[in-house]
């Protein structure tokens, strides 16, 4: 017999018992109520267990508090987790993205008990997979460059992986500075594209008129100046990564042909008519809400659920808990001087300071701290200029 836990979280709904089949396929459920409780089970020996059921049906719609303290204790991994859910409560937004970055599998309570020790089973062996041992796995403290020891960031770590591990269209959203294109070096290094070439293009820094050219590439006499063949980046990224960052920049035309380039796996280079087969991964950033570029009509819909097959977002820093000493400890070294971001490296903060609300936003911060830099000073109005025509 191969022990479960079955954690019910309470909210007032009716739970139904688990099916009878259950012991009769070699699975014998531990009933718990509470994080506390999961956290006093024995994380290692003949007792331990090593999958879970997270029994979402008496919830209804978990409150932000209850979703937080359960990504907590489901964030310290060596278990491996399988969502129950009540019918409908797949469509919530805050569930979906809880099963998303937390849980193996979901199922729809009730249903038949071998579709239930199915997935159990899967999850019992990845997490076997993680530590044959049976112990509960260190958290990582960082992932190529990214710093982090938050649940959220263990959470965003864990998709990073699982990313990895395929050959889907990836959507990176977040602020400016969040570390976007960290997160697609990481999802390269780990896939086995890493010894390819990862592209990076932004999107936005390249003038409409040329984002044609220099992604796709073009042929001589294409158009004048052009005497030679060129390679864009879509082949340069041939058997590894292309990252196109900033791609809510991308004009509508180029739109269009990146979508072909997604259906057929082919494109056509500017001024030629002979489709070049090409073997390379998207992965796409953007700090801007694709969603509503689309329904503005600056963003093709199509295109928009084509990129978006696997979605992360990068959390900020205020969103990040404790994670500021984690980022302070990470400026303070050289890689983070020469990064020009040694302003908070020059404030240490103490590894228990709470995180403190974020300040400052828009043009106010910018002001703020060009005022700061000038040591609090502000420039004297000079003499005015006027255009009046003197009699």
């Amino acid at each position: 017999m191969r022990g479960f836990i079955h954690w019910v979280v309470p909210g007032g709904g009716v739970v139904e018992a688990l099916p009878a089949g259950l012991a009769e396929r070699g699975w014998e459920p531990r009933l718990v109520s509470s994080a506390d409780a999961i956290t006093a089970l024995p994380a290692r020996g003949a007792d331990a267990c090593c999958a879970g059921l997270l029994d979402l049906r008496g919830s209804g719609e978990p409150s932000a508090h209850g979703l937080e303290r359960i990504r907590e204790v489901l964030a310290r991994g060596g278990l491996g987790w399988v969502a129950g859910l009540a019918p409908g409560q797949v469509k919530l937004e805050p569930v979906r993205r809880l099963v998303r970055d937390h849980c193996h599998d979901y199922v729809v309570l009730p249903c038949e008990d071998g579709l239930l020790a199915t997935v159990l089973g899967h999850a019992h062996g990845m997490a076997r997979l993680e530590d044959c041992s049976g112990a509960m796995p260190r958290p990582v403290p960082s992932m190529d460059g990214m710093v982090g020891e938050s649940p959220v960031m263990h959470a965003l770590y864990r998709q990073l992986q699982r990313a990895a591990l395929t050959d889907a269209p990836v959507c990176i959203g977040g602020g400016t500075g969040t570390g976007k294109e960290l997160a697609a070096a990481a999802i390269h290094r780990h896939s086995k594209r890493h010894g390819a070439p990862l592209v990076v293009i932004n999107c936005g820094a390249i003038p409409e008129s040329l984002v044609q050219s220099e992604l796709f590439g073009f042929e001589r006499g294409a158009f004048t100046g052009a005497t030679q063949r060129k390679r864009g980046r879509f082949e340069h990224a041939d058997g590894g990564t292309l990252f196109l960052d900033e791609i809510g920049d991308l004009p509508l035309e180029s739109q269009a042909s990146l979508l072909r380039f997604l259906e057929q796996g082919t494109i056509q280079r500017l001024g030629g008519h002979e489709d070049i087969a090409v073997d390379a991964r998207i992965i796409c950033a953007t700090h801007v809400d694709l969603e509503a570029a689309v329904e503005r009509g600056r963003f093709r819909e199509d295109l928009y659920h084509r990129l978006r097959v696997i979605e992360l977002h990068m959390p900020a820093l205020r969103e990040r808990g404790g994670d500021r000493a984690c980022a302070a400890a990470q400026w303070r070294t050289p890689a983070g001087r020469r990064a020009r971001v040694g302003d908070l490296a020059r404030h240490p903060v103490p590894a228990d300071e709470p995180p403190r609300p974020a300040r400052w936003r828009g043009r106010h911060r910018c002001r703020h701290r060009s005022r700061l830099k000038r040591g609090g000073r502000r420039r004297r109005p000079g003499p005015r200029l006027s255009l009046r025509r003197r009699a």
